[in-house]
């Protein structure tokens, strides 16, 4: 994307690729979970196969933090309806280690 300032100065913006649909199941050793509607409107649910206490934090691309939650476990619904579409990112930290997911 070519951007223009009011003053007349151009400048290209970075590229990010964007892909999938559907659900997205992570797996590993210690962890299950699956993310759905993905992709929606804000609104969505983060789902686990156990009851194991988790951290969840959801950044966007550039790193800043939007939201933290200390104590997940199960099935937690999030909103993020305030924040403009694009790609974010879900991190889970619990025993072992993290997990992203891509939103």
């Amino acid at each position: 994307m070519i951007v223009t300032d009011a003053n007349g100065c151009r400048d290209t913006s970075a590229v990010y690729e964007a892909t999938g649909v559907g659900l997205r199941e992570i797996t590993n050793d210690e962890l299950r979970m699956t993310i759905y509607p993905n992709p929606n409107n804000g609104n969505f649910t983060l789902e686990f196969s156990d009851n194991k206490m988790r951290e969840v934090m959801i950044t966007d691309v550039f790193g800043k933090i939007l939201l933290t939650e200390t104590a997940v476990q199960g099935k937690k619904e999030f909103a993020l309806n305030d924040h403009p579409a694009g790609l974010y990112f879900i991190r889970v930290t619990g025993k072992g280690h993290p997990a992203v997911l891509k939103l």
